[in-house]
């Protein structure tokens, strides 16, 4: 009888012992879990703050490429009136026709450009949306799972002693 209330003692303190130890460990795991949840949140609210100066360079990339386009275009222009007045002046002929198919030619080619670059800034800002949205998502999806983590070892942190006691 002795030994049987022995062992049941012994029982009795292996378990809570057991269960002291699981609770610590769980508060440890829940306190690392809070943190990482915390520095998760900081993490998103940053990258949110990333997404106005990566439109912005993305336009400013378009813009000046557009300004750039426009300067050859003004001075294809130039260039042309320049031809056109040469040739007038050899031949002692003034021709508008001339000028103005010059002139749509440069203008053509320089609306094309524009769509050109206009499809281009499409596509950069379609791709660091697309980009962003992605890792915005990828870092919901993780900062939920740490929350569930800590869920389930704040959870594990409140076992009962013996199933019974909290």
């Amino acid at each position: 009888m002795y030994i049987a209330a022995a062992m049941a003692g012994l029982s009795l303190l292996e378990s809570i012992s057991g269960t002291s130890a699981t609770r610590k460990q769980a508060k440890t795991q829940s306190d690392y879990f809070k943190k990482a949840s915390l520095e998760m949140g900081k993490a998103q609210d940053a990258f949110n703050q990333s997404l106005n100066p990566s439109l912005q360079s993305a336009v400013l990339e378009g813009r000046r490429t557009s300004d750039i386009v426009s300067s050859s275009g003004q001075q294809n222009i130039m260039q042309a009136r320049k031809q056109q007045d040469a040739i007038s002046k050899a031949s002692g002929f003034a021709s508008t026709s001339m000028d103005n198919d010059m002139i749509k030619n440069v203008r053509s080619a320089y609306t094309t450009k524009l769509e050109d670059i206009d499809i281009g800034l499409t596509k950069n800002l379609g791709d660091i949306l697309s980009d962003f949205e992605k890792t915005k998502f990828e870092m919901k999806s993780q900062r939920e799972q740490i929350d569930m983590q800590k869920k389930l070892a704040d959870q594990q942190s409140q076992s009962k002693y013996l199933g019974i006691f909290g």
